[in-house]
């Protein structure tokens, strides 16, 4: 028998053109299904969290990824999948975009950090 690899099986697209909605799709229900099984198969708490988690995560890009084809169209789709593609590329992105996000909830994202912080001295 062969070795299946999650590389062979979902590859995570190498460029942003590489990057349409239906293989970030697939990726994301690939990696979804992946650590469902992690989540059943977990010994202990942390590693249950963590792979429920990462499953709710995928299945959850999965399936808005899968609407937003549905809805818009692949073209549209395949613009906010190469968005979405070049942003997880660039970590100083994220943060900014993330940051510009809680703003306009009217949210301090230093009030985030400081709950942060205390979370992580809580845990120490």
């Amino acid at each position: 028998m062969s070795e299946i690899t999650l590389k062979a099986v979902a590859p995570y697209p190498a460029t942003e053109d590489d990057a349409t909605a239906e293989v970030m799709a697939r990726a994301y229900a690939i990696y979804a299904r992946l650590n469902h099984r992690l989540w059943l198969n977990a010994t202990g708490r942390d590693e249950a969290d963590e792979a429920r988690l990462a499953f709710v995560t995928y299945y959850s890009l999965t399936c808005l990824l899968r609407e937003l084809i549905g809805r818009a169209g692949t073209r549209q789709a395949d613009e906010v999948a190469r968005r979405l593609w070049s942003d997880l590329e660039t970590p100083e992105a994220l943060c900014l975009t993330l940051h510009e996000w809680l703003i306009e909830y009217e949210i301090t994202p230093q009030a985030i950090d400081e709950i942060a912080q205390a979370e992580s001295e809580a845990r120490r």
